[in-house]
């Protein structure tokens, strides 16, 4: 268990985080380098997409037990003191209203025990404390890197930290042989604990392909999500999640995932950050420029990129997007020609214009309901 001293803390600015330090203290909270370089804020717009953050939790102490004795004129009244109230647990629960972590403070106080009194009054137990995370939160203990839950579920909940047993008041320590007497016992120290929340699942489908392939146009037109769209490389620095309506009343959240480069398993890029979004995919949608000659080696590349970051990954269900066919003059024989090479659905369209959207979100509905009633 962490040792922490409030006297002696501090608040740091680190990456763009606050963190708590108490060195004085023994308690360590000096973040790796590997984890600094691991760890990135991505701007854009001026506001922060925060899958990471780093927490500092403390679960109530438990209430002390009272020593107190019944009142009697010849001041031997048996004794009375009521028992301390346990300290409030902290649990984090899953919850679909939340997309990302910004939401969250650098550090979480459960409330303590209540103490016991005379008259056997016991102490108030502690209000456990919940805290909402998103569907697809990694919790690992930051000190061992020790993964310590993952919650998949709505409603999923995780106790971080346990709260401080109650203190007993003096009744629990009379005897025939000692009628008074005045011990009791303390209430125990609540857990604290540094965690890291990683947010790995942000949607059903992940847009995926190099940048500036018209990711962003394609969210934008098969949902009601507004991503920044310019016609040039990396406009999008952070994920956009946009909701599909399908047929059946049937709606799928889709995630644009920002640009994929050459070496991004190795972190070049914006690597890791956001790889870790498409591992939990259902689906893969790769979004391809086919006005580029480029087009089907820059595809090979996105899914080495994929396995070599987990290996199996580009095996996800998917679906090839042939996009900015405006641009092409013969699409049926770049159609015949992409569908010769890739081992998938192909769908040639434009996001600019709007151009065969209706057929890909038929092809998603069809994937959709195979996959989940086989």
């Amino acid at each position: 268990m962490l040792m922490y001293c409030r006297n002696h803390l501090s608040r740091l600015k680190l990456s763009n985080k606050v963190i708590i330090s108490s060195s004085q203290c023994g308690c360590s909270t000096q973040v790796s380098p590997s984890l600094k370089k691991k760890r990135k804020l991505i701007y854009a717009k001026g506001k922060t997409f925060v899958d990471w953050k780093r927490i500092y939790i403390k679960s109530g102490n438990g209430g002390n037990g009272s020593a107190s004795f019944v009142h009697s004129r010849d001041h031997k009244g048996g004794p009375d003191g009521g028992d301390g109230g346990r300290g409030a647990d902290v649990i984090f629960i899953a919850d679909d209203a939340y997309s990302q972590l910004s939401h969250l403070e650098h550090q979480y106080r459960a409330k303590n025990g209540g103490n016991g009194s005379k008259k056997n009054r016991h102490g108030k137990n502690g209000e456990h404390l919940h805290i909402q995370i998103p569907v697809g939160t990694v919790i690992t203990n930051s000190n061992s890197d020790e993964e310590l839950a993952d919650l998949t579920r709505k409603g999923e909940t995780y106790t971080v930290a346990k709260g401080g047993s109650k203190g007993l008041g003096n009744v629990h320590f009379k005897s025939p042989t000692r009628v008074r007497p005045r011990e009791f016992t303390e209430g125990g120290t609540g857990e604290e604990i540094f965690v890291e929340l990683e947010l790995k699942s942000i949607a059903d489908i992940g847009l995926v392909g190099f940048p500036n392939a018209g990711k962003s146009s394609l969210l934008h037109c098969i949902s009601r999500a507004t991503p920044k769209i310019g016609d040039y490389p990396f406009t999008t620095l952070k994920p956009n999640i946009g909701v599909m309506n399908l047929k059946d009343d049937l709606t799928v959240s889709v995630a644009d995932i920002p640009g994929i480069v050459k070496g991004a398993h190795e972190n070049i890029g914006l690597g890791h950050e956001f790889l870790r979004h498409v591992e939990r995919c259902h689906m893969l949608m790769y979004v391809m420029d086919c006005s580029s000659p480029d087009m089907l080696s820059q595809f090979e590349i996105l899914k080495k990129e994929l396995d070599l970051y987990k290996a199996g990954l580009s095996t996800i269900s998917s679906i090839f997007i042939a996009n900015k066919i405006d641009l092409i003059q013969d699409q049926d024989e770049m159609r015949n020609n992409i569908q010769q090479h890739v081992n998938m659905p192909v769908v040639p369209l434009s996001a600019k214009f709007s151009q065969n959207i209706e057929e890909l979100k038929s092809l998603i509905f069809q994937k959709w309901k195979f996959k989940h009633t086989g």
